[in-house]
């Protein structure tokens, strides 16, 4: 619970991070765009706010070293979370 720390952008060579299904409040950091080989970012059902910057929305896509696959709650009305480039939206 309580806000996303910006430590995560410590974690130099995570692939894969899945923080759905906690009770996550506040933004969601820019620092997960720094992650070079994060491929999973999961967000999802929780009570994040907020958009998903431009530099995790560049990092999308299906290059090798893209994040290919990118969640949140950005599909409700109106939504939590905005996000252009999410691969799901709960």
């Amino acid at each position: 619970s309580g806000p996303l720390s910006v430590d995560f952008g410590k974690l130099a060579n995570v692939t894969q991070i899945d923080l759905s299904y906690n009770t996550f409040t506040g933004t969601i950091p820019t620092v997960f765009a720094s992650l070079e080989y994060l491929r999973t970012l999961l967000l999802h059902s929780n009570d994040l706010t907020g958009s998903v910057s431009a530099g995790i929305c560049n990092r999308t896509g299906d290059a090798f070293f893209d994040i290919n696959r990118l969640t949140a709650d950005c599909g409700g009305s109106p939504p939590e979370v905005s996000c252009d480039c999410c691969h799901e939206c709960f």
